[in-house]
């Protein structure tokens, strides 16, 4: 039950840190900091995804439509952008965000967040 409860903590604790989480959902402001050097990934055709980063670009957030084939963009643009500091972020299905957490675990870059927010909907940070 400890490890649980720790991991909820870690979780909250690290999209907390990031302002993501609630901006979205209360339509707050994210940190300066933040905003500058994370890039919102969303998958086109999907409305909830879509959303997501729209509201997320009103608000000055850099968003970035996934590509067809995740692991080309990976290997040409996002893995690059997460080797120099940038974090990155999204709400996606779980076959995508399954796929692009074990591309981020090539490189040693583990998830921040992840919150299961449906049932094939997850809500992540990955720094």
């Amino acid at each position: 039950m400890l490890s649980l409860e720790r991991r909820a903590f870690c979780t909250l604790s690290a999209a907390t840190l990031l302002g993501f989480t609630q901006a979205p959902l209360a339509g707050t402001a994210a940190a300066p900091g933040a905003a500058a050097t994370t890039l919102v990934l969303y998958r086109s055709g999907n409305s909830a995804s879509e959303t997501c980063a729209a509201a997320l670009a009103a608000q000055g957030w850099q968003t970035c439509a996934l590509e067809t084939d995740l692991v080309r963009h990976w290997r040409r643009d996002l893995a690059s952008r997460l080797g120099q500091g940038w974090t990155l972020a999204g709400q996606l299905d779980w076959d995508d965000w399954f796929l692009l957490r074990g591309l981020a675990a090539e490189q040693r870059r583990l998830p921040l967040a992840e919150v299961a927010v449906e049932r094939n909907l997850v809500h992540w940070v990955l720094g």
